[in-house]
């Protein structure tokens, strides 16, 4: 018995244009073929779409809307998701691995579990996200658990103004 496939199309998010267009069985499966074809999804228009277990590492998804999209153990790994908006997206268990989140929305984020080791959060929105430990996001919180008091040294001019003042 054959599967049933479907027409899927990758649109723009701000144009309608079509990034990419497929005859497949699933949402997950024309992202995937999108990415090994090397499609520019950046600024694609993927809300809601259901992409666990997806394989998305390497994936260029700069500025994509990605909007209570299921990523729920997702292969995120060295993908680049720079100013995508990923508010209220599932993203537990997904591997961010060397991620790119640079500036991206996370706000309502669903992170329990995600692994973001060396992922760039530079400027991303984490508000209100869940499963984010506060103590892994700065390495100043470690400041807290100094046993006696710090000593800190600043360099300045002659006329004690600091040096990138």
């Amino acid at each position: 018995m054959s599967k049933l496939t479907m027409k899927f199309e990758i649109k723009h998010k701000l144009t309608d244009s079509i990034l990419f267009s497929i005859k497949t069985e699933n949402w997950r499966l024309a992202i995937e073929a999108a990415i090994r074809a090397k499609a520019d999804l950046s600024s694609a228009d993927l809300r809601s779409a259901d992409l666990r277990s997806a394989d998305l590492r390497s994936a260029d998804l700069r500025s994509a809307d990605l909007r209570s999209a299921n990523l729920r153990s997702a292969d995120l790994r060295s993908a680049n998701l720079s100013y995508a908006d990923l508010r209220s997206a599932d993203l537990r268990y997904a591997d961010l691995r060397s991620a790119n989140l640079r500036y991206a929305d996370l706000s309502y984020a669903n992170l329990r579990y995600a692994n973001l080791s060396y992922a760039d959060l530079r400027y991303a929105d984490l508000r209100y996200a869940k499963g984010v430990n506060k103590y892994l996001t700065t390495p100043l919180y470690l400041l807290l658990d100094q046993p006696a008091k710090i000593r800190a040294y600043k360099i300045v001019k002659d006329n004690y103004e600091g040096i990138y003042n």
